[in-house]
């Protein structure tokens, strides 16, 4: 199927479609089945299937290529492949596991449910590993990539054992539910884990690495000493900070560990206790 010039609405209907949006600001449904949508300039709408009330998994393995322009493009069910190409894009992949790529400008990404693959590309970029509340029978399954790339992007995993890459750029990695890797790269990061037993690796850049008191206990393995910073906080609303003289920093092996009262709350890998003091600390 081939849309004309201007503003199309196209219906791709059941069976594998391959759809061509052309010009225009169109708005272009894929359908069940196994569908690949195309499109040249403009904003346009992209839905890779609608739901079928009496085969509400079967939506089809969907190709979804926005180009240039600002498009909203959604994978709904099944394992999608979304790419949103040049313009400010809004990518929602849905159900399963998907491929979202935001490629050029400064995108929104949504994995939603599965284990999901994010890029955002150049820009300045906005990731969601997942959206939906666990259940006792799916807690921690979830695992999901995300790669900010170029630009200052915002990573945010939330449930699931995830692993986030800044890439180049001042990035902010926020890991939420369960055990996440988190990995800055270069430029000046800031690096979350919150709940879960999270690894943290600043990269290149003056890092700030915040460790929140029974959130799990965090391993931090490339801290650099006099440039990175650590910002313990007893509460997840980072307004209440222990400063240093209250911490108990002590030489484990070729670790150190850094203790609240009873508890240790973070490992650096690698670093000689005698050299951590109140200047490593926000």
């Amino acid at each position: 199927m081939i849309g004309e010039l201007g503003e199309d609405t196209i219906y791709g209907g059941k069976e594998d479609d391959l759809i061509l949006g052309n010009q225009g600001n169109d708005i272009i449904w894929g359908d069940e089945d196994n569908d690949t949508v195309l499109r040249e300039d403009g904003n346009d709408t992209l839905f890779g299937g609608i739901n079928n009330p009496s085969n509400p998994d079967k939506d089809g393995l969907d190709l979804l290529f926005g180009n240039e322009g600002n498009d909203l493009i959604l994978g709904n069910q099944d394992q999608d492949s979304l790419s949103g190409q040049g313009g400010n894009d809004n990518l929602y992949g849905g159900k399963n596991d998907d491929l979202v790529d935001g490629n050029g400008g400064d995108d929104l990404l949504l994995g939603d449910q599965g284990n999901d693959t994010l890029c955002g590309g150049e820009g300045e970029d906005t990731l969601y590993g997942s959206l939906g509340a666990q259940t006792e029978a799916n807690v921690g399954e979830e695992a999901d990539l995300l790669c900010g790339e170029g630009g200052d992007d915002i990573l945010l995993g939330n449930e699931g054992n995830d692993t986030l890459n800044g890439g180049s750029g001042d990035d902010i990695l926020y890991g939420g539910q369960n055990n996440d890797s988190l990995i800055g790269g270069a430029g000046n990061d800031t690096l979350w884990g919150d709940q879960g037993d999270d690894i943290l690796a600043g990269g290149t850049g003056n890092d700030l690495l915040i460790i929140v008191v029974n959130s799990g206990q965090d391993k931090i393995i490339d801290f650099q000493d006099n440039q990175d910073k650590i910002l313990v906080s007893l509460n997840d609303n980072l307004d209440n900070f222990i400063p240093f003289e209250n911490l108990s920093i002590t030489q484990d092996g070729e670790n150190t560990l850094i203790q609240f009262e009873t508890q240790v709350i973070a490992i650096l890998e690698g670093i000689k206790a005698d050299l951590i003091t109140s200047e490593d600390f926000f």
